[in-house]
């Protein structure tokens, strides 16, 4: 086997369902919910980081020293994504949430 296959693979693997999920989220196919920019459902948050977790550690345990130092990062660097789109779309919400709060109040006076 050749030396970068297993680097291949698992940074495929690790790629893989974060690509999904932006996906679904650009086509707006997950039920119940409208537009581009809407949070992860938290089961399916919790399960693509546990996959991303678990695969930068076999990482570590399978590949050499700088691949697996490579595929680490590259692991954190999906988490680090994950979250940032998380706290987007949850601050978006707020934000969303508070206007329409102010404009319900402003039509009661």
């Amino acid at each position: 086997m050749k030396k970068f296959q297993p680097l291949f693979l698992i940074v495929v693997i690790a790629l893989w369902i974060p690509a999904l999920l932006l996906a679904l989220s650009i086509a707006g196919c997950e039920t119940g919910s409208t537009g581009l920019a809407r949070p992860i459902a938290p089961g399916l948050y919790a399960t693509t980081t546990n996959i991303v977790v678990v695969a930068s550690q076999a990482a570590q345990s399978v590949l050499p020293a700088p691949w697996s130092t490579a595929a680490e990062a590259g692991g954190a660097a999906v988490l680090a994504l994950l979250a940032a789109w998380q706290g987007v779309t949850h601050s978006k919400i707020r934000s969303l949430t508070t206007n329409n709060n102010r404009q319900d109040k402003k039509e009661i006076l």
